[in-house]
């Protein structure tokens, strides 16, 4: 099972520090020039594509201080990156070369994650940004930008294109795994307007003889004062309701599937064995359940190098 407490910003495969890094590039040519990324670099003095870049091989660290692979510091007022370096003046230079400052990632030890053991792991971390499944609606953009989130310099949510979220994609699944028996017909499925993220309505088929109850509490989309969230109405399987007759669901239930809660490893084995009920030997049963294996996808990773084996772009 992979590692659900490695932060986004650690990099395995990062290059190795150029020897001219020293909080800031200390190159200088023979005719006194600088260095391509004079004088920040990236911030973390890796950035492989500069030509003055001598370092070789890849290692492991913390990438956050590099401002051009983080949007802005969550925790600022402003809108500001995690790193803060030093101003520029009206010509475009520094008015003293010091080093930037990195306190607002309270783990950062240079490469090391501190507390993690440099492994990526320190969750007291300010910046530590788990990667995770959420139940989630904003649909992400694909690799080839098709959607066009990132040709500015933040996208907003009129901009935004939206998905059906995960819970409703399993509250759909349900019916058909385990449909209630005073539900009159086949299962409604729920459906979302793309452009405003809106859940659509659906035809209520309960014919159970409490309709007071059944109406009222599963016949429509109502707020849940309680946990805070709206709760689907009832589209052929809704196990908190008290005359549900279909299987006892524990893990795909309303109060474990919220806007922005994770994805629990219970939720996809309850899935799974429903699923497959019918299909389970010992073999399977075991690989399944007993030892299983459940994969978090942290993204294709593609590295370039030139025809002497250094480093050119990912």
């Amino acid at each position: 099972m992979a590692n659900p407490n490695v932060c986004q910003y650690w990099s395995p495969l990062e290059p190795k520090v150029c020897s001219y890094w020293n909080g800031v590039c200390t190159y200088r040519g023979s005719k006194g020039e600088r260095a391509d990324y004079y004088p920040y670099c990236n911030i973390i003095g890796t950035q492989s594509i500069c030509n003055q870049y001598d370092a070789e091989g890849t290692e492991s660290r913390c990438i956050l201080p590099d401002i051009t692979r983080h949007v802005v510091d969550r925790l600022s007022q402003d809108g500001s990156k995690w790193v803060v370096i030093p101003e520029q003046t009206e010509d475009g230079k520094y008015s003293a070369l010091t080093d930037a400052d990195y306190s607002r990632i309270t783990k950062y030890n240079k490469d090391h994650c501190i507390f993690g053991s440099g492994d990526g792991t320190s969750v007291q971390c300010s910046a530590f940004s788990p990667y995770h499944l959420g139940f989630s609606t904003i649909q992400p953009d694909d690799k080839d930008g098709t959607l066009k989130y990132d040709e500015e310099e933040y996208t907003t949510g009129s901009g935004l294109t939206y998905r059906l979220p995960l819970g409703y994609e399993i509250f759909n699944e349900r019916p058909v795994l385990s449909k209630c028996y005073w539900w009159n017909g086949n299962p409604e499925y729920f459906s979302v307007v793309s452009d405003t993220g809106r859940i659509n309505l659906i035809e209520f088929r309960c014919s159970h003889s409490d309709t007071e109850y059944v109406t009222n509490t599963f016949g429509e989309f109502r707020f849940d004062e309680v946990n805070r969230h709206y709760v689907a109405p009832c589209n052929g399987a809704k196990p908190e309701c008290q005359y549900y007759t279909g299987v006892c669901w524990k893990y795909c239930i309303d109060e474990k599937m919220r806007q922005g809660d994770k994805v629990l490893a219970e939720q996809i084995l309850e899935l799974r064995w429903h699923l497959r009920r019918n299909r389970w030997d010992a073999v399977k049963f075991k690989n399944a359940f007993k030892d299983p294996k459940i994969y978090a996808w942290a993204g294709t990773l593609a590295y370039e190098y030139d025809s002497s084996g250094v480093y050119i772009a990912s």
